[in-house]
């Protein structure tokens, strides 16, 4: 029964206590307003310190080859001369599920160094390695940060012996200092997401300049149209240029042949010897072989031709590249919000805690 008592007084008293934490505080309230306020005034600093980006995002389908199958005949004709192109379950849709990485690899990303890019107030345009190289704006506490660094490396560079520069090579197996702040940047502020629901592949980039983002996406996503096909027809491609060859190569054999032939009959028509008819007819049939070779090389041509037009993967844009009106980053309400929540936290822990520990004749 005691027990009972006891727990019910020790619930009053945590009660009252809280009653009496919530009548201290607003007792003290000016403090904490002026903590808020403090707070409100370092996160407007903080958050027009922070450079302002901007994002844009282009939405693409891939067309598989389930689709390709149904809506084209070119597998049809194929079959008829029984070569086999592939169909459903081929592994187009491994490919496709691949993309995020090969946006992501290094040689991709060394592809896209070269590109053309103008910031708004640039009077001449900048490569794209260049312009994050060299051109990006920073919050001013990164500069403070920095600077011991910088005068650090002034110093080193004094005692040490001027190297080549090879920022213009990009060898993808000996990357410079330099050259991997640009890939971690790249690979930071560009991506490709795919949905495998919806099956929409969504490229994204994010730049301190609203037409710098603008152009990278539209490049971004033309080159990996151009890298996606190059790297899923490559083996169409070498046989098709086999097989070109090869016809090249037959079509002359048989026009040799048929010259031989042609030339052989006008010199000796008027002619009946045995001799001259059985020339005659070692030339016919060397002329009908090669014919024959031309024709089959000729087949296999077209064949390697429809095959090539058939591993070509098609990337449909159906929302393009469109310069944003709006920053993404960083939202200044957020940024002040939190601060003054902080700073209201902080005042009242502060309060408590002295409170708790030094009474209330030093509150």
């Amino acid at each position: 029964m005691s027990e009972g008592i006891n727990e019910n007084t020790d619930k009053a008293s945590q009660e009252i206590d809280l009653w009496e934490i919530t009548k201290k505080l607003w007792t003290q309230r000016r403090f904490i307003f002026k903590w808020v306020g403090i707070a409100a005034v370092v996160g407007l600093v903080v958050g027009f310190s922070i450079p302002s980006e901007y994002t844009v995002s282009v939405k693409m389908v891939a067309e598989t080859n389930e689709q390709k199958t149904s809506t084209s005949g070119v597998s049809q004709l194929a079959s008829l001369a029984g070569i086999n192109l592939g169909g459903p379950g081929s592994g187009y849709g491994i490919g496709v599920l691949m993309y995020p990485d090969v946006a992501a690899s290094l040689p991709f990303l060394a592809d896209m160094r070269t590109v053309p890019v103008q910031p708004r107030k640039a009077k001449e345009p900048y490569t794209l390695y260049d312009y994050l190289s060299e051109h990006q704006k920073t919050a001013w506490w990164n500069h403070v940060i920095a600077f011991p660094f910088r005068v650090l490396g002034w110093i080193v560079s004094l005692f040490s012996e001027d190297e080549p520069d090879e920022s213009e090579v990009f060898d993808v197996s000996n990357l410079t200092e330099e050259q991997n702040d640009y890939v971690k940047m790249m690979r930071e502020r560009m991506g490709i997401s795919l949905d495998e629901e919806t099956g929409i592949i969504t490229a994204s980039v994010t730049m301190q300049d609203a037409g710098v983002a603008a152009v990278v996406a539209d490049s971004m996503v033309s080159k990996f149209q151009e890298y996606i096909v190059r790297y899923r027809t490559d083996k169409a491609r070498q046989d098709m240029e086999y097989c070109q060859k090869a016809f090249d190569e037959s079509k002359k054999q048989y026009y040799e042949a048929q010259n031989r032939y042609a030339v052989f009959v006008d010199q000796n028509k008027d002619l009946v010897r045995q001799s001259v008819k059985t020339e005659q007819y070692r030339l016919s049939n060397e002329m009908e072989l090669a014919y024959t070779v031309y024709a089959a090389t000729s087949q296999q041509l077209e064949l390697a031709k429809l095959k090539l037009q058939e591993q070509t993967p098609c990337l449909t844009v159906i929302e393009p590249a469109t310069r944003p009106l709006k920053k993404s980053k960083p939202s200044k309400a957020k940024i002040l919000i939190g601060f003054m929540f902080l700073g209201a936290l902080a005042s009242c822990g502060y309060l408590v805690v002295k409170d708790m520990f030094w009474g209330e004749n030093k509150a």
